[in-house]
């Protein structure tokens, strides 16, 4: 068993609903069955991604916070019924961001007038 917050990567880079992920359950307590639904698959996206777990080994206990060696609890899906983002997503978005701003801010990027040259 394996406790949430010792991945490092759940705290700084996964999020849900503007939130780091964790953060997010830990402010919400009473959340909706939709929202734990969709936080459990966004954990164990992230996670499988990562290859910080294995998908056919272990599975998410959400209410205890941890990641247990048996599939008795929330297993992985390849294709949930809700789910945030996935990881691989939103680095693809991020790295498209990059090489078409040349790195400047967004902001800048688009405020900048069309040009005809090139």
């Amino acid at each position: 068993m394996k406790k949430l917050l010792e991945y490092d990567f759940l705290m700084k880079d996964v999020f849900y609903k503007c939130w780091h992920i964790l953060e997010y359950i830990d402010k919400h307590p009473n959340m909706s069955e939709l929202d734990r639904e969709a936080i459990k698959a966004t954990i164990m996206d992230a996670l499988v991604y990562k290859d910080l777990i294995e998908a056919e080994k272990q599975s998410l206990d959400l209410d205890n916070m941890c990641i247990r060696e048996d599939l008795e609890h929330y297993k992985y899906e390849s294709h949930p019924n809700v789910c945030g983002i996935p990881q691989w997503m939103k680095e693809e978005f991020r790295y498209k961001c990059l090489c078409i701003t040349g790195g400047c801010p967004i902001s800048v990027f688009l405020a900048k007038p069309p040009s005809k040259y090139l």
